[in-house]
């Protein structure tokens, strides 16, 4: 069975309401199934009426749109999702995280995000070549995808860097569960590495409950708690706590002191000499 999409049952639906109303239409794009394929007719007619007022149909043409509307789908596709594994890219998680949030400030409907970072990924892309690496990113895609249910979303944002979308959260548990349900499925054999060398992955996790403004800053607590597990080590996970973010803004801070410091000439060189 085929389920139309929205856009499909709504040009339907606005065709039979206009065929109703005995009203004209004109270039209207209609999904048609054939032979178990999806085509696509852009439609226009107007109805005709005899010589006392009265309606005796529609007169009008069609014509089959299916490769322009294909070309369409194809250049929406490219922009939303990613060329390498299929996943949705970071432009079409954004919009997802955003209606995500949106849901649980009118609804309450709680949820996680998690950030995730394949560790060490760039020696093994040296060790093997970008060609294998990609491989390694597509086999990983799916044994993430492949801890999912139904109403996750999966991403790549970019480079070894993945996220995903965990609805319908009661409790932390849950969460705890699938980090651990995903590094074991990844901290497994590839094909076309050796069996000795696998890979593993490092997770920050953030709860729609920790109150971000937006997606984009959700998405940066969930990077801060990343930056977290990568100093526990690989296999590791870290919730988004708000000490995080003051750890942050003070690093951002001595930073910023140094290199002032640096420019104003106020550093001092002082030698010790060690004795023996």
């Amino acid at each position: 069975v085929r389920y139309l999409d929205y856009a499909e049952r709504s040009s339907s639906a606005e065709l039979a309401r206009l065929l109703l109303e005995q009203k004209p239409f004109r270039d209207l794009i209609i999904a048609v199934q054939m032979n178990g394929e999806t085509r696509w007719w852009s439609l226009t007619g107007k109805p005709m009426r005899d010589d006392i007022g009265d309606f005796i149909g529609f007169r009008g043409f069609g014509k089959d749109v299916t490769a322009t509307k294909r070309a369409e789908n194809n250049v929406e596709r490219m922009g939303k999702f990613d060329l390498l594994t299929g996943l949705p890219n970071r432009r079409h998680f954004i919009e997802a995280l955003t209606n995500a949030l949106k849901l649980y400030n009118e609804q309450q409907r709680n949820f996680a995000l998690l950030s995730i970072d394949v560790h060490r990924f760039r020696q093994i892309n040296l060790q093997f070549g970008r060609r294998q690496g990609d491989e390694i990113l597509r086999q990983i895609a799916q044994k993430l995808a492949a801890c999912l249910r139904d109403g996750d979303m999966l991403a790549r944002l970019g480079g070894e860097h993945f996220a995903v979308i965990r609805s319908g959260i009661l409790e932390n548990e849950d969460v705890d569960i699938l980090a651990a349900v995903m590094e074991q499925s990844v901290n497994t054999p590839l094909d076309g590495l050796p069996a000795t060398t696998k890979c593993e992955i490092v997770l920050g996790i953030v709860m729609a409950s920790a109150a971000p403004s937006d997606a984009e800053t959700m998405l940066e607590y969930a990077d801060l708690a990343l930056e977290d597990a990568k100093l526990a080590g690989p296999g590791s996970f870290r919730y988004f706590t708000s000490q995080m973010s003051q750890v942050r803004r003070d690093r951002r801070q001595l930073e910023i002191d140094l290199r002032d410091a640096i420019t104003r000439g106020e550093f001092e060189l002082d030698w010790q000499a060690a004795h023996r």
